[in-house]
């Protein structure tokens, strides 16, 4: 189990998931992924709550 780390910057985020931009923007406009901009415009987020929002939103069976 890896330690939660803070993911900052559109293209960190897109390394996490392994996506494009217009695939993570979407994401964040239309499933609500858990990364919102700080005071400078940067997309945040910490690691542990994007892989459960992922686990929650895609990998329902």
């Amino acid at each position: 189990m890896q330690q939660p780390r803070m993911i900052c910057g559109k293209r960190e985020l897109m390394k996490f998931f392994g996506i494009g931009e217009k695939k993570l923007m979407r994401w964040i406009r239309e499933y609500n992924c858990p990364a919102y901009p700080d005071e400078q415009g940067r997309y945040r987020a910490w690691s542990g709550d994007l892989a459960s929002w992922y686990r929650l939103t895609f990998q329902r069976r």
